[in-house]
């Protein structure tokens, strides 16, 4: 029996298999999976994602066995789950689209074919030249130590034009028509919009939505219920501002809604195990990827 490996699992079991991340990058990183196994992951962010070695069969909500190989690149909208039955050792590099880079601006939606229409028969797309010079470059960038966000953020959009110049419009669009579905669609606009919204029936009521049927679909596109995937949000992005930012804790306990400086400290002291200060200090000399917490922090 296949031991199957899925990705929000990554405890320390035997010959589990983990991620590996250079640097655990969240905006680009590399997966490798040893042939035989098995893994699955439900998508929290829309990601493309691009085999550069080995074989496997793909299983998604509505089509099975897949067959994606060295070459391929596949677009993994958010909220899809998908399983990979690893048929050759298998290496991929995954651009993650998230919420800081606006792709609907750059492969413009409102110019693809209405006639593809949201159901159509899926067609990974196959790497030509040029994006596998991307792929290419990219990969040396990581094995270098070029693994700064706001860098690896441009390497996506460089990708974007590369896509746009180099393919014909007609293939792009059936490539991202899966990020125009109503759960895609869904997930963006709670991207855009949770960090405003006051309460969650505030969120609801945005898209006209009761609590209930709100919280219903929450759970469908995101895996979780809405308030912890708001507060675990929440806590990536304090964990963030204290190591990357300057900002004084009376203006992150205001920023984040805290009651006083003190109900900030107790705060990160209960999810990060650290106080602010010894956060920023540990930090200053030692790498931890960023939104990141130390091990052993539990992310409530």
């Amino acid at each position: 029996m296949k031991e199957i490996i899925q990705q929000n699992d990554l405890r320390p079991v035997k010959n589990r298999i983990n991620k590996q991340i250079h640097a655990e990058n969240k905006v680009i990183r590399t997966l490798s999976i040893p042939r035989g196994k098995i893994y699955e992951d439900h998508v929290a962010v829309s990601e493309i994602v691009f085999v550069i070695d080995g074989a496997a069969y793909m299983d998604t909500r509505n089509i099975r066995n897949i067959y994606t190989a060295k070459g391929t690149a596949m677009m993994m909208p958010i909220g899809s789950r998908y399983r990979l039955q690893v048929l050759e050792n298998l290496h991929l590099l995954i651009c993650t689209l998230d919420e800081n880079i606006r792709y609907n601006d750059l492969f413009m939606p409102e110019a693809m074919p209405e006639r593809l229409g949201e159901k159509y028969p899926y067609r990974p797309l196959q790497m030509n030249e040029k994006l596998w010079h991307f792929v290419s470059t990219t990969l040396n960038y990581l094995n270098d130590g070029l693994s700064n966000d706001n860098f690896l953020r441009m390497k996506v959009v460089e990708m974007f034009h590369i896509l746009r110049a180099y393919y014909p419009r007609e293939t792009v669009s059936q490539f991202f028509l899966p990020l125009l579905t109503k759960d895609a669609k869904f997930a963006n606009f709670i991207y855009e919009n949770w960090a405003s919204a006051k309460t969650l029936n505030d969120l609801a009521g945005m898209l006209d939505l009761s609590l209930s049927g709100f919280t219903k679909k929450f759970k469908k596109v995101f895996g979780m219920a809405p308030y912890k995937w708001i507060m675990d949000k929440k806590a990536e992005r304090i964990y963030t501002d204290l190591r990357m930012t300057d900002k004084s804790l009376k203006n992150l306990s205001v920023e984040y809604n805290f009651c006083s400086v003190q109900h900030f400290c107790d705060y990160c002291k209960k999810k990060f195990g650290l106080s602010p200060g010894r956060l920023r200090n540990q930090s200053r000399t030692m790498f931890y990827p960023e939104g990141t917490p130390p091990q052993g922090t539990q992310m409530v």
